[in-house]
């Protein structure tokens, strides 16, 4: 049966997947909690000099780009005994939201814009945090840095992303309509990659600017 709209679409969406969406409050509250805590653990972990200052923006382009890969490969592109990342992703996330309709029309719509606080947890308490402690054991302060990064990154991460996902973007404009085009289901699966920045968009020219 052909759905009448794209307001049709969502709106079945939404009663498909009613049942598997977190609370959205306390997920938005989770990831704000296990962000802010990774930042603040990291930061005390950190002996502070200006040589190190000089690593923090190599740590979030490092993590910048894992997002974009991520994004490229992991979300749009079916990967063995990975496929539950890419159904979530590609169906889901873009089933509910696409470039004609991007705004979030209540917060339980939050659920497919803040990722579950779980994989937060899971990503900075898995892999970052334990490089971060084989650092500490070797007097070395580059896993705290490293893992510093990538919450901030993180949060901006999540920030812009609610920010592209509202009904009239207040700031970052550019960021917004450059991730709105990704959503374009023609366009979904080969351009605007980068959320948090446009700059792997441009290293590996996958940047699109729509004309209209």
């Amino acid at each position: 049966m052909q759905l009448k709209s794209i307001d049709d679409k969502r709106a079945r969406f939404r009663a498909k997947y009613k049942g598997l969406f977190f609370n959205s409050y306390l997920n938005g509250l989770l990831v704000c909690i296990i962000l802010s805590g990774f930042v603040y653990c990291s930061a005390l972990n950190i002996h502070w000099d200006l040589r190190l200052t000089i690593l923090l923006p190599l740590g979030f382009l490092f993590s910048d780009a894992a997002m974009y890969l991520a994004h490229r490969y992991q979300q749009h592109k079916k990967v063995k005994f990975q496929e539950a990342v890419f159904e979530m992703h590609t169906f889901w996330h873009h089933g509910m939201f696409t470039n004609e309709k991007m705004h979030v029309k209540s917060t339980q719509d939050m659920n497919m814009v803040i990722l579950p606080f779980f994989v937060h947890a899971l990503v900075l308490g898995g892999v970052y945090l334990p490089v971060a402690l084989l650092g500490s054991h070797l007097q070395l302060d580059v896993g705290w840095i490293l893992l510093f990064s990538v919450a901030i990154h993180s949060m901006w991460y999540e920030f812009i992303h609610t920010i592209a996902h509202l009904e009239n973007p207040p700031v970052f404009k550019n960021l917004a309509n450059h991730h709105k085009e990704h959503h374009n289901p023609k366009n979904m699966g080969s351009v605007n990659f980068g959320i948090a920045t446009t700059l792997f968009d441009r290293v590996f020219g996958t940047r699109f600017i729509s004309s209209e």
